[in-house]
Protein backbone atom coordinates (compact mmCIF):
# COMPACT_ATOMS: atom_id res chain seq x y z
CA UNK A 1 0.00 0.00 0.00
CA UNK A 2 1.60 3.53 -0.94
CA UNK A 3 -0.77 6.45 0.43
CA UNK A 4 0.23 10.37 0.07
CA UNK A 5 -0.40 12.45 3.15
CA UNK A 6 -0.08 16.18 3.63
CA UNK A 7 -1.06 18.44 6.49
CA UNK A 8 -3.51 20.88 6.22
CA UNK A 9 -2.18 23.99 9.04
CA UNK A 10 1.25 22.51 7.01
CA UNK A 11 -0.50 20.99 4.32
CA UNK A 12 -3.12 18.42 3.11
CA UNK A 13 -3.92 14.58 3.45
CA UNK A 14 -4.85 13.42 -0.22
CA UNK A 15 -5.91 9.59 -0.09
CA UNK A 16 -7.95 7.66 -2.61
CA UNK A 17 -7.79 4.97 -0.53
CA UNK A 18 -11.75 3.94 -1.89
CA UNK A 19 -10.20 2.58 -5.02
CA UNK A 20 -7.91 -0.30 -3.49
CA UNK A 21 -9.10 -3.61 -2.82
CA UNK A 22 -8.82 -2.89 0.46
CA UNK A 23 -10.84 0.75 0.64
CA UNK A 24 -13.25 0.65 3.66
CA UNK A 25 -10.28 -0.54 6.40
CA UNK A 26 -7.21 2.05 4.52
CA UNK A 27 -10.01 4.98 4.43
CA UNK A 28 -10.22 4.57 8.58
CA UNK A 29 -6.77 3.62 8.83
CA UNK A 30 -5.79 7.32 7.27
CA UNK A 31 -8.77 8.40 9.40
CA UNK A 32 -6.86 7.40 12.16
CA UNK A 33 -3.41 8.65 11.14
CA UNK A 34 -4.20 12.01 9.62
CA UNK A 35 -6.62 12.81 12.82
CA UNK A 36 -3.20 11.82 14.79
CA UNK A 37 -1.03 14.03 12.98
CA UNK A 38 -3.13 17.06 12.83
CA UNK A 39 -3.39 16.75 16.54
CA UNK A 40 0.19 16.37 16.95
CA UNK A 41 1.18 19.08 14.88
CA UNK A 42 -1.69 21.82 16.31
CA UNK A 43 0.11 20.59 19.63
CA UNK A 44 3.71 21.20 18.75
CA UNK A 45 6.38 23.58 19.16
CA UNK A 46 8.05 22.87 16.09
CA UNK A 47 7.33 25.08 12.92
CA UNK A 48 6.85 23.31 9.85
CA UNK A 49 9.12 23.55 7.15
CA UNK A 50 7.94 22.77 3.46
CA UNK A 51 9.28 19.53 2.11
CA UNK A 52 8.28 15.37 2.98
CA UNK A 53 8.55 12.35 4.91
CA UNK A 54 8.39 8.84 3.77
CA UNK A 55 7.79 6.15 6.51
CA UNK A 56 7.66 2.40 5.90
CA UNK A 57 6.63 -0.01 8.19
CA UNK A 58 4.51 -3.16 8.39
CA UNK A 59 0.72 -3.72 9.19
CA UNK A 60 0.30 -6.93 10.83
CA UNK A 61 -3.22 -9.03 10.59
CA UNK A 62 -3.74 -8.17 14.35
CA UNK A 63 -3.76 -4.02 13.74
CA UNK A 64 -0.31 -3.64 15.49
CA UNK A 65 2.82 -1.83 13.37
CA UNK A 66 6.33 -2.88 13.46
CA UNK A 67 9.74 -2.74 11.84
CA UNK A 68 8.90 1.21 11.63
CA UNK A 69 11.40 2.86 9.32
CA UNK A 70 11.98 6.82 8.53
CA UNK A 71 13.25 6.45 4.96
CA UNK A 72 13.53 10.03 3.81
CA UNK A 73 13.00 12.88 5.61
CA UNK A 74 13.43 16.88 3.75
CA UNK A 75 12.03 18.68 7.29
CA UNK A 76 14.68 17.84 9.63
CA UNK A 77 14.20 14.42 12.27
CA UNK A 78 11.59 16.27 14.96
CA UNK A 79 9.14 16.81 12.36
CA UNK A 80 9.74 13.24 10.93
CA UNK A 81 8.67 11.45 14.63
CA UNK A 82 5.85 13.53 14.41
CA UNK A 83 4.60 11.38 11.50
CA UNK A 84 5.93 8.25 12.95
CA UNK A 85 4.05 8.98 16.27
CA UNK A 86 0.35 9.83 14.35
CA UNK A 87 0.86 6.11 13.18
CA UNK A 88 2.63 4.19 16.02
CA UNK A 89 -0.01 6.63 18.68
CA UNK A 90 -3.72 5.18 17.23
CA UNK A 91 -2.26 1.74 16.91
CA UNK A 92 -2.86 -1.40 17.05
CA UNK A 93 -6.04 -0.80 14.66
CA UNK A 94 -8.49 -3.14 13.73
CA UNK A 95 -7.64 -6.67 12.52
CA UNK A 96 -7.93 -7.39 8.80
CA UNK A 97 -11.23 -8.15 7.54
CA UNK A 98 -10.90 -11.80 6.54
CA UNK A 99 -11.47 -11.28 2.83
CA UNK A 100 -8.60 -8.73 3.09
CA UNK A 101 -6.43 -11.13 5.18
CA UNK A 102 -7.51 -14.08 2.44
CA UNK A 103 -6.41 -11.83 -0.25
CA UNK A 104 -2.56 -10.47 1.06
CA UNK A 105 -2.23 -14.43 1.80
CA UNK A 106 0.01 -13.64 5.03
CA UNK A 107 0.32 -11.95 8.34
CA UNK A 108 2.14 -8.92 7.21
CA UNK A 109 1.65 -6.01 4.53
CA UNK A 110 4.07 -3.43 3.90
CA UNK A 111 3.49 0.08 3.98
CA UNK A 112 4.95 3.24 2.64
CA UNK A 113 3.48 6.46 3.47
CA UNK A 114 4.31 9.78 2.54
CA UNK A 115 3.61 13.07 4.73
CA UNK A 116 4.38 17.05 2.95
CA UNK A 117 4.61 19.40 5.00
CA UNK A 118 3.63 22.92 3.01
Amino acid sequence: MKQDAGVRRAGKLSVDAKATPFGEYDAALIKAIQERWYYLIDNSTLSPRSGKVVLEFNLLFDGRISDMKLTETEVGEALGYLCERAVTDPSPYPKWPLDMHRIIGGNVRPVKLTFFYF
